[in-house]
């Protein structure tokens, strides 16, 4: 079975947290860390796939043209061990 990625945006905080918003799913997370961001990402996108099922990914272009300015566009891989990966 292949696994899709999804594309997701990682926010710095004025707070100091970090946070990661995955369009396609109208959800975020953060963590007080980056790892702990990272890792809450993956977590929340294998969770939202058991329950919800994969939907189709956005186009990468189109969540580029929406991140806001100092997003980082990451794509994370769905399954438990959640690779993700700069997508420039």
């Amino acid at each position: 079975m292949d696994r899709k990625e999804y594309p997701a945006l990682l926010r710095k905080e004025r707070c100091g947290l970090y946070s990661v918003l995955f369009p396609d799913l109208d959800c975020a997370v953060c963590g007080e860390t980056l790892d702990e961001a990272m890792d809450m990402a993956k977590d929340t996108l294998e969770a939202w796939i058991r329950r919800a099922g994969t939907p189709a990914p956005s186009d990468l272009d189109a969540v580029r043209e929406a991140a806001e300015e100092g997003d980082v566009v990451m794509l994370v891989e769905e399954g438990c061990s959640g690779n993700t990966r700069f997508a420039g």
